[in-house]
């Protein structure tokens, strides 16, 4: 079984991140499931694109040459069929949010959709037992 399932024609990622270690991190977590393709440049992501049959990319925003969020916009207007992860340690909010842009997820829907979730009623916490309450016991 294990022959089968390994001579079958496994999907192509491609992990595009500027830090090598991030690179063969992911990809080592990925390989078992994926042909990875590694990529520390936008230029050679879209090359990869081209090259290969590819569902699925794991994207950082932060790259040398092309930046990640040029890749993803290319990517989405050229692949709209490729699911896309953005990765990224930034703390810039403003990239962030055109990243979600360029996903068509929109922040404020997305604000939206936490705001709902957050007002659901929650399950109240049961009642304490007495009877299992330590500081119950020691009063007696």
């Amino acid at each position: 079984m294990l022959a089968s399932r390994m001579s079958e024609r496994r999907e192509s990622v491609p992990v595009v991140d500027r830090d090598a270690e991030v690179r063969e991190l992911l990809a080592e977590a990925l390989q078992h499931y994926y042909h990875v393709l590694r990529a520390a440049t936008g230029e050679v992501a879209l090359q990869l694109m081209e090259k290969e049959g590819v569902e699925l990319m794991l994207l950082d925003v932060h790259l040398a040459g092309i930046s990640g969020i040029e890749v993803l916009k290319i990517t989405k207007e050229n692949y709209p069929y490729v699911e896309v992860i953005v990765i990224s340690a930034t703390k810039e909010l403003d990239v962030a949010i055109e990243a979600l842009r360029c996903l068509s997820l929109h922040p404020e829907e997305l604000r939206h959709r936490w705001v709902a979730k957050s007002r659901r009623p929650r399950r109240r916490a049961p009642e304490p037992n007495p009877a299992c309450d330590t500081a119950a016991r020691g009063s007696r």
